[in-house]
């Protein structure tokens, strides 16, 4: 768990753990949606209040971006990606938002239940008219 958060944190490639710089983020695994999608899904709390619903957005889920190179050679070896419908690299936009995904722990005695992040889900914003 705490690997997932400093992948994402800091852009770590899963497959290298090394930095992704800004011009070499890739996914092959996100899928297109919109911020009226996710506020649907109940995380308009994440997502600037400016937004507008229409925003395409590109979901990673918890996984942060792969180099190309990375990427092309996960697709070519991992039996998970290759029986997938929808197959290919995806750029990863330049701007992003970052959406804790909470769950809820029981504890006690006295039982309690306690909010606890246990993953950053990751949403690349496509194109940068939102941001003013």
């Amino acid at each position: 768990m705490l690997g997932q958060r400093r992948s994402v944190r800091e852009m770590l490639c899963p497959m290298c753990g090394q930095p992704t710089p800004d011009n070499d983020r890739w996914s092959q695994t996100a899928t297109t949606t919109t911020a009226a999608a996710l506020r649907v899904r109940g995380f308009n709390w994440a997502l600037p209040h400016d937004m507008a619903d229409d925003q395409p957005l590109l979901n990673c889920g918890a996984i942060s971006p792969l180099h190309r190179g990375c990427a092309e050679t996960a697709l070519a070896r991992c039996p998970h990606l290759a029986g997938m419908v929808v197959r290919g690299l995806k750029r990863f936009p330049e701007a992003w938002v970052v959406i804790p995904l909470r769950v809820e722990a029981k504890t006690g005695p006295p039982q309690r239940s306690v909010g606890v992040v246990s993953f950053l889900q990751l949403v690349g914003v496509e194109g940068n008219d939102w941001l003013g």
